[in-house]
C-alpha cells in the first residue's frame, strides 16, 4: 500500500489556494472524491495531447460530485478527437463556450482551407446523474475576450476573462494543468477557494509569485474614501 500523503506534494498554501507540484494522475488518488465543485483549465490542444484530455476526463470524474462541471479551452482542429476523449470517463458532453478574440485574427491553414481564427471553444462538460432542475443552471455562452497575455506562459489565458467564467459558477475550483497560475489568481481575485496541480517546479513558482502580489483596489478606495 502506498504511503503517499496529499501534503507530500504541497507546494503553496494560502487562505484561497492550494498548489500541488506533482503530476496530476498522482495526486488525483489522494484527493477526497467529490472535493470540488468546478474544475476549470486548458490542457496542450495539438494531436499529440489527446492523452492529455482523457487524464482530464479521469480527473474530472473522480473530484467532482454528481453535477460537477469541468469547462476546458480548447482548440479547434482536434475537436471530435478531444470530445471523445473527455467522454470516455463518464463525463457528458453538455454545451461550448465561444470566446471571441481581441486584436489580429490568426491565419492557420488547416488541409485545404486557410482558416482566419477570432474565436476560441470552452468546452462545458458535466458529470451525471445532474441533479438540478430543467433551465436552472443558467449561464452565457459568448465570452469577450480581455486581450492576450503570455509573458509567463506560452499557453497563458487572460486573468479576466477566467474571473467571467469562474464567477458563473459556484463553490471550489480546481485546475489539474495550472501552468503559471492564471486560475488560481482570478479565483482569489474573487475570493473563491482554489487548487492547482502543476508538474513543473518552475511555473509552480511562477504561480505563487503572482498569487503573493498585492493589488490594491482602487475602485474600493474611491467608494470608502
Amino acid at each position: 500500500m502506498s504511503s503517499q500523503k496529499l501534503s507530500d506534494y504541497l507546494f503553496y498554501e494560502d487562505d484561497w489556494c492550494k498548489i500541488y507540484c506533482a503530476d496530476c494522475l498522482v495526486v488525483m488518488p489522494l484527493m477526497e472524491p467529490g472535493s470540488v465543485d468546478l474544475v476549470l483549465t486548458d490542457p496542450p490542444y495539438g494531436r499529440d495531447s489527446i492523452e492529455k484530455w482523457e487524464i482530464l476526463g479521469k480527473i474530472s470524474f473522480a473530484c467532482l460530485p454528481s453535477g460537477g462541471w469541468c469547462l476546458s479551452y480548447s482548440g479547434q482542429s482536434f475537436m471530435p478527437e478531444i470530445l471523445n476523449a473527455i467522454s470516455k470517463s463518464g463525463m457528458v458532453y453538455r454545451w461550448m463556450m465561444s470566446l471571441s478574440h481581441s486584436g489580429p485574427h490568426d491565419l492557420r491553414p488547416l488541409g485545404e482551407m486557410l482558416i482566419e481564427i477570432g474565436w476560441k471553444p470552452i468546452l462545458i462538460f458535466r458529470k451525471p446523474p445532474f441533479l438540478s432542475k430543467p433551465g436552472s443552471d443558467r449561464f452565457k455562452d459568448t465570452l469577450n475576450g480581455s486581450g492576450r497575455n503570455k509573458k509567463n506562459h506560452p499557453w497563458e489565458q487572460a486573468e479576466g476573462e477566467c474571473e467571467k467564467l469562474i464567477s458563473q459558477f459556484n463553490g471550489t475550483i480546481l485546475d489539474p494543468f495550472l501552468g503559471s497560475g492564471t486560475t488560481c489568481v482570478a479565483a482569489k481575485n474573487l475570493n473563491r477557494k482554489s487548487i492547482g496541480i502543476e508538474i513543473n517546479p518552475k511555473y509552480c513558482t511562477i504561480a505563487v509569485k503572482r498569487l503573493r502580489q498585492e493589488v490594491f483596489d482602487f475602485r474600493k478606495e474611491i467608494k470608502n474614501g
